[in-house]
């Protein structure tokens, strides 16, 4: 029987757990008590991490295509549309009711099946992941366009602007 220590928490001492020694029912099923399975896991989680983030990378790689002048309302979209599709998977997805790992399981095929919907992704000047540039004729996804002299705030020409003038006098409020 191992030496257990239990510590009160938080605490300023440094302490390094390295098991799972009969707090939980589940104890001797822990990554940590089962030899062999600790490198496997951690391999797993390095690539799930390299594809969430190639995940987000696609979500946020399109914002600038969407519509320049808009490039902030945009990227607060795809930002929000994170939040809430977070609150939607732990909400609706992984339910109280609903066994944990069951509900993983179920998120990972609702993420798999909706990935799929990046498939019909076009953008006229670059083509798509299934059609080439112009494979689609005059076909443009984009409804409302904007006037050629609205550009983007990266787009813009900062060189034309009056400097600022500094001042050291206070300035009075009207009352």
């Amino acid at each position: 029987m191992p030496i257990v220590a239990k510590v009160v928490l938080p605490t300023v001492e440094p302490f390094i757990m390295v098991g799972d020694y009969g707090y939980r029912p589940e104890g001797d099923e822990c990554v940590a008590n089962t030899d062999g399975l600790l490198g496997t896991a951690l391999t797993v989680m390095v690539f799930f991490s390299i594809f969430v983030q190639m995940s987000e990378g696609l979500h946020f790689g399109i914002v600038p295509y969407v519509s320049r002048p808009a490039l902030g309302v945009v990227s607060g979209m795809v930002g929000a549309g994170g939040n809430l599709g977070a609150v939607i998977g732990t909400r609706g997805i992984i339910a109280p009711d609903v066994d944990v790992d069951a509900g993983f399981i179920m998120l990972g095929a609702v993420i798999m099946a909706t990935s799929v919907l990046f498939f019909g992704i076009y953008f006229p000047e670059h083509g798509g992941m299934l059609f080439k540039k112009g494979a689609l004729g005059s076909y443009d996804p984009q409804l409302y366009k904007p006037d050629d002299a609205d550009r983007g705030s990266d787009q813009m020409d900062y060189s034309a602007a009056a400097p600022a003038q500094k001042t050291n006098r206070a300035v009075e409020a009207d009352m």
